[in-house]
């Protein structure tokens, strides 16, 4: 998410709203998934707009996800605009469906406020049709459709269906379904509103310029280094789209290491002061990460560099991991 924010301000644009269309976490541990939420929450609200935020199949307990992000289901209004914000119902087969009452909704909010334009959220793309077995689209799908024309909800927001689907206009409504952010090529959606002109542009984290070299990164040996690893570096360049990786230590880190302090006498000196002749003391574990994924990492990558660290054998430097094999680990 603060790279999408700060992508859109790099270009000048002056973001109002933020808004986030379901599945930001997993709720296989509802604790681990309420702490999740906490802990974006607290982020989000560092960038100072309103957020607004629609739970998805995944998140567990809507009245929670809604409490937590500060974003409860039905009306809202900013920047002169309504938005309607649906909870929908899931199944045990991720079915989807909308209850009688927020079918109404729409035409209601029109009725009440037809001075505003409406924008619809909803983790489930209406628009169009996704001829596949597993249920991507609400079952009353069409209902829903037919509330947004005859209200006039100028735009719907969807996520749910990574592969997103482009704007397009159906009886007047614009749809789109934005794409997951936790997969490469990392997408998001910039929203323009005017009057009741609504475009929606995607953009990609993952960069496309031929030959992008990084020249400045560090692995497990730099003198400082606690939680990074070289295979890690590897693994999100290439799934951010750099062909080409510069590794580059300050000048005691690829031949010295950090000792303990000795008994006393010539040989004492504070802990971490260097010395020459001292071999590289690689740091333990690959902590994974893709950009924007909601789901909790694996499990093996959850030992930080800084929690423990091994010793390398004797008369051997250790080289760290960075073939191949290494950047597919670290996109998974």
């Amino acid at each position: 998410m603060r790279k999408a924010w700060n992508r859109l301000r790099l270009e000048g644009v002056n973001v109002g709203l933020v808004v986030l269309l379901g599945d930001l976490v997993d709720d296989h541990d509802p604790a681990w998934a309420e702490t999740g939420l906490s802990e974006l929450a607290a982020a989000l609200r560092k960038f100072n707009v309103p957020i607004l935020a629609v739970p998805g199949n995944h998140d567990g307990e809507a009245g929670r996800y809604a409490r937590i992000l500060g974003s409860p289901t039905g009306r809202h209004e900013v920047g002169g605009y309504g938005f309607l914000l649906f909870h929908d119902a899931y199944g045990a087969d991720d079915s989807a469906v909308r209850s009688p009452d927020e079918l109404a909704l729409p035409a209601r909010a029109a009725s009440e406020r037809p001075d505003l334009p409406w924008v619809a959220l909803q983790h489930n793309p209406l628009h169009p049709d996704i001829a596949e077995d597993y249920p991507y689209m609400p079952l009353n799908a069409g209902a829903i459709r037919a509330g947004y024309r005859e209200s006039g909800v100028v735009l719907s927001l969807s996520g749910h269906y990574h592969a997103g689907q482009a704007e397009h206009d159906v009886g007047g409504t614009h749809y789109a379904t934005v794409p997951a952010l936790c997969e490469a090529p990392f997408q998001f959606a910039h929203v323009q509103l005017r009057g009741r002109n609504a475009r929606v542009h995607f953009h990609a984290l993952r960069m496309v310029t031929p030959g992008l070299t990084d020249v400045h990164c560090h692995t497990e040996y730099a003198y400082c280094g606690t939680n990074i690893a070289a295979a890690q570096v590897v693994g999100i360049g290439r799934c951010l789209g750099v062909e080409q990786i510069c590794a580059v230590e300050h000048a005691f880190s690829s031949t010295l290491a950090r000792r303990t302090p000795g008994a006393g006498g010539a040989g004492g000196r504070r802990h971490g002061a260097p010395r020459l002749g001292d071999r590289p003391r690689p740091h333990a574990g690959v902590s994974g990460l893709c950009a924007g994924s909601a789901r909790p990492p694996r499990e093996d990558w959850a030992r930080s560099g800084s929690a423990r660290r091994r010793q390398p054998a004797a008369g051997r430097r250790r080289s760290p991991r960075v073939g191949p094999a290494a950047g597919r680990r670290a996109c998974h």
